[in-house]
């Protein structure tokens, strides 16, 4: 029952998650120049503190103390900056190495707990999470916590290739958007 367990969670084929991983590189050398501005602007914002770490739900899996399979945590940062495209730069980091996926629902901090018990919650908390997604690029910051959650269901119900390139494209076009560049933007959702 184990191995159907884990064959049924494992979402990602391998050439999905060569894919992301790849996607992942090519954006890191991308913003290479936006990691010194970030950097940059880090410090002057935080000296002491230039980088926050943060605890975030993987898309991993592990078996805990029951036997049960229950997702991974990994450690992460963001810059302390306040526009969300330089501050969530770090997460490119988590693509590379699997955590999270390009497109996704949004990463939740070890924090935040959902009840077991309602299975809507449930249902969010086993999509897989990613930098960019239907919460982070059409919401507002300000948008009830049941709206995220419904439009994250939805996403993984309906969730295609093709859903996922739309994403993407989103989040270049929003890269030019002032909410981008802001301290009102999505970003700070985690």
């Amino acid at each position: 029952q184990f191995l159907l367990t884990q064959m049924q969670r494992q979402h990602s084929s391998l050439a999905t998650q060569f894919a992301n991983r790849t996607s992942g590189i090519l954006l890191l050398l991308l913003s290479l120049p936006l990691w010194l501005v970030a950097a940059i602007g880090a410090l002057l914002n935080s000296p002491a503190a230039p980088l926050r770490p943060l605890r975030l739900r993987s898309n991993k899996y592990r078996v805990d103390e029951r036997q049960e399979l229950v997702r991974r945590e990994f450690s992460s940062a963001e810059w302390a900056v306040s526009a969300p495209v330089l501050r969530r730069l770090p997460l490119l980091l988590a693509v590379i190495s699997g955590h999270i996926k390009l497109v996704g629902a949004r990463t939740q901090p070890l924090t935040s707990s959902s009840s077991a018990s309602d299975p809507w919650e449930r249902l969010a908390g086993e999509t897989e999470v990613g930098l960019l997604g239907p919460v982070q690029l059409e919401l507002s910051n300000d948008a009830p916590s049941e709206e995220n959650m419904l439009n994250e269901i939805y996403y993984a119900r309906y969730r295609s290739l093709l859903s996922d390139v739309s994403y993407l494209l989103k989040g270049a076009r929003a890269m030019f958007s002032g909410r981008a560049w802001s301290t009102h933007g999505q970003a700070g959702n985690h």
